[in-house]
């Protein structure tokens, strides 16, 4: 189960996955981040949320890597994560590749959270 959306207002894409078993779904969500972020500019900002992701097989990682390599490439700035506020370390695989990518994102436990983070991340660098 996933969601892919972008905003080209406030040019953040929005990512929700859930659980992703299929290598079809995982071709697909891949398919729909390329299709979205050529609605966005350099400099787009990603929500992903977490929240229903639960802990996938080691190989899950080789996905994740390709769908964060192609947001990182594609020009995306800032990230937050949307995860589980107790009882949840799935976010952890996604953590670990993302650094391997060479990029680092934050933690929130709501959307509105994200959009707090990422709208004051914004605010101050047009400062």
């Amino acid at each position: 189960m996933y969601q892919v959306e972008a905003d080209t207002d406030k040019n953040r894409l929005y990512i929700k996955i859930g659980k992703v078993s299929e290598q079809d779904d995982k071709e697909s969500l891949i398919r729909e981040i390329e299709h979205q972020i050529r609605n966005l500019k350099k400099g787009f900002d990603c929500i992903t949320d977490l929240r229903e992701y639960d802990v996938q097989p080691d190989e899950t990682e080789a996905f994740i890597y390709r769908a964060q390599k192609i947001l990182s490439e594609s020009g995306m700035s800032n990230v937050v994560r949307v995860v589980k506020r107790f009882g949840s370390f799935a976010h952890f695989q996604f953590d670990k590749v993302s650094v391997s990518i060479g990029y680092h994102a934050q933690n929130a436990n709501s959307i509105e959270e994200a959009e707090e983070m990422l709208d004051a991340k914004r605010n101050n660098q047009s400062e």
